[in-house]
């Protein structure tokens, strides 16, 4: 089911940009941050750190009306999601972390001001591949990484020229709307947030 909705997604986004007129087309690279939420699913856990990451894809701007335009695109990156000290049975205190690519599909209306900054609120589907937990310099499959991440996202940008904008994007506080496991009872999240920079052709 999955697949086929991920599939369907990549369908839609093809689709709109092959039929859009006045279409801006652009790369974008990242740098991203990750944050794991407690159990409540809500506030943040300073005992998984801050995990980092990179990466970078394809951005379409879609003119819809005056100042509004829609953005989206397809990335590929790579990040980690927690660094953390765990105790083990005879082992005392190890770092482990979890690790994994993802393919991030953001989709958000934008308002620009001023011709120069924009503001765009939307949604950001996160498909999540190669994921692995590393402990002690030992990895291994994450077998209960969620198929998805998915959540409302902010996005304030500056089009420092005509071709050249940068900009921050992230989830907003409370509104991720999956889990990162599927483990029965755990009810932690991922709060990514980045950092870009966009060439526009």
């Amino acid at each position: 089911m999955n697949k086929i909705f991920s599939i369907a997604t990549l369908v839609a986004l093809a689709t709109t940009l092959s039929f859009a007129q006045d279409t801006q087309l652009g790369i974008r690279a990242q740098f991203n941050l990750n944050n794991v939420t407690t159990g409540n699913g809500k506030e943040i856990d300073e005992k998984y750190g801050i995990g980092m990451g990179g990466g970078g894809g394809l951005v379409a701007i879609i003119p819809i009306s005056g100042n509004l335009a829609a953005r989206t695109g397809a990335e590929i990156i790579y990040r980690t999601l927690y660094n953390m000290d765990v105790e083990l049975p005879g082992s005392g205190s190890v770092k482990q972390s979890a690790t994994e690519f993802a393919l991030s599909i953001p989709a958000l209306v934008q308002y620009t001001l001023f011709e120069v900054y924009w503001l765009g609120v939307g949604v950001q589907l996160d498909i999540p591949f190669a994921s692995e937990i590393n402990t002690d310099g030992n990895s291994s499959k994450f077998k209960d990484r969620s198929a998805v991440d998915f959540g409302i996202i902010l996005n304030l940008g500056w089009n420092v020229t005509k071709n050249i904008v940068v900009d921050i994007r992230g989830n907003i506080v409370g509104l991720v709307l999956t889990n990162i496991s599927t483990q029965s009872g755990d009810k932690s999240s991922n709060y990514p947030a980045s950092g870009g920079f966009t060439y526009l052709f």
